[in-house]
């Protein structure tokens, strides 16, 4: 599932309308013009950061992520953004093995 659908603005799925009866992106982007075709805004958005080159080709977290925090600011670094991601990745890789070693029927005894 990507950040757009996670934060409940990846338009194929939610829209929202302003008070001016104007569909938009999300909450955060009121006032901004809206994309050509909401339907395809994510996946345009990706590949379109992915056709040009930047940090997006080749990230690890480009399918979870889908250029969320480029849009508007498509030169917005992620550095920081990355480290959160990578921070989450090893508690859930952590919390799988955990899992993995309790005994199946819950009661700690095997």
């Amino acid at each position: 599932m990507s950040l757009w659908a996670v934060q409940e603005e990846d338009p194929r799925r939610i829209r929202y309308v302003t008070d001016q009866n104007e569909e938009i992106v999300g909450k955060r982007f009121i006032g901004m013009a809206p994309p050509s075709d909401f339907n395809e805004f994510v996946s345009g958005q990706i590949a379109g950061l992915i056709t040009e080159g930047g940090e997006c080709r080749g990230c690890e977290f480009v399918d979870s992520c889908s250029g969320y925090f480029k849009w508007p600011a498509r030169n917005y670094r992620c550095d920081t953004v990355k480290a959160l991601f990578r921070t989450l990745a090893e508690a859930a890789r952590e919390l799988r093995s955990d899992l993995a070693a309790c005994p199946p029927n819950g009661t700690g005894v095997a």
